[in-house]
């Protein structure tokens, strides 16, 4: 029974909508602004500058905080990739929001940071990148994943439980943005 604890945990913290609470205190309603997308960017560039990163280091905090959780459990690295999976999922289906959540990329890098600290910088630099050079696109969280995975194949040069844990983790991310790949489908 206490096995299935750091599970149910990962996906009621990555289901806290930190968006949501910070864009509140403005007095913004984040899901009427914007893309409507309960997230750090939409956050940034709706709410404020400050306020955007706040929710994105909070969002961060709650892939390493499960994370964390799942490795004082004594899970293997894995389960605890299931664990920050979990969150990922939390976060693009939080209960609290009647299911409407953001895309999982700052809770994503925050598992990433935990498990993997040397190849998280690389994958934050693209993200960046991307995001200097304006491009949005709704297939991002996946191709963050893919570099991940990449990154950390040709860091560490084998094929482990951790390149396994990305897999788990793309497939979390796939799931959680499936109607924001909706979305993508529809537009000409």
């Amino acid at each position: 029974m206490y096995e299935v604890v750091p599970f149910v945990i990962g996906y009621l913290v990555g289901s806290i909508p930190f968006a949501w609470i910070v864009a509140r205190c403005k007095g913004v309603d984040i899901l009427r602004v914007g893309t409507g997308n309960p997230g750090a960017g939409n956050v940034y560039d709706n709410v404020g500058k400050l306020e955007g990163v706040i929710v994105w280091l909070l969002d961060m905090s709650k892939g390493i905080f499960v994370c964390w959780i799942g490795k004082r459990c004594g899970l293997p690295i894995l389960l605890i990739f299931g664990v920050g999976g979990l969150s990922v999922l939390g976060h693009c289906y939080p209960v609290w929001l009647k299911f409407r959540g953001g895309r999982g990329v700052s809770t994503l890098g925050g598992v990433v940071l935990f498990i993997t600290p040397k190849v998280f910088p690389i994958g934050a630099l693209f993200y960046y990148i991307k995001d200097k050079i304006k491009v949005r696109v709704l297939r991002e969280p996946l191709l963050i994943v893919l570099l991940f995975v990449i990154l950390y194949l040709l860091y560490r040069r084998d094929f482990s439980d951790v390149a396994l844990g990305y897999v788990v983790l793309a497939v979390a991310v796939v799931i959680g943005n499936i109607p924001h790949f909706k979305a993508l489908r529809k537009q000409p």
